[in-house]
């Protein structure tokens, strides 16, 4: 029962969390944008998404884990034999209910590649028919920054903390 009570808090959490990125709250965002690296005025231009799916390796072994909320936008890069390649830029925010809750393994393995400087080789692995059109399956992504968001404090916004 503890489990169970646990985990819809969890999912409650999540939902709330995502209400405010899909109303563009501004202070959230704000927030959001701090913790990328990067200003609410950029973070502006990048489309979200919730529960994204997110492949490690290109898919090679089989590994993803699903991404709470998901911001990205499509750029043109020079690839490096010179051709313009598309690319997705994405910032990842993860909901936890507290600072303890711990990452799953892929999500660490997520966190640790990018953290060692691999930042482009990742895929989307979703299927959803309403982002086959915005984010194709298959589309390779770079992250611009990962954030995750708990329910007890650390910078205090409102009733939530980042």
């Amino acid at each position: 029962r503890f489990f169970t009570e646990f985990m819809e808090k969890g999912r409650e959490f999540e939902k709330a969390i995502t209400k405010l990125a899909d109303e563009a709250d501004p202070e959230f965002l704000s927030e959001i944008a701090k913790k990328a690296g990067t200003s609410a005025d950029e973070l502006a231009t990048y489309t979200h998404l919730s529960q994204v799916q997110v492949y490690l390796s290109d898919g090679k072994y089989g590994k993803y884990f699903i991404a709470d909320n998901l911001w990205f936008k499509t750029k043109e890069i020079l690839n490096d034999f010179g051709e313009v390649e598309k690319i997705t830029e994405v910032i990842i925010n993860e909901t936890k209910l507290s600072k303890a809750t711990d990452f799953s393994s892929n999500q660490k393995e997520f966190v640790n590649l990018v953290k060692e400087g691999i930042k482009t080789d990742f895929v989307t692995r979703s299927a959803r028919s309403e982002l086959e059109d915005i984010l194709p399956q298959g589309s390779k992504i770079e992250v611009k920054g990962i954030t995750k968001t708990v329910k007890e404090p650390v910078v205090h916004l409102g009733n939530l903390y980042f």
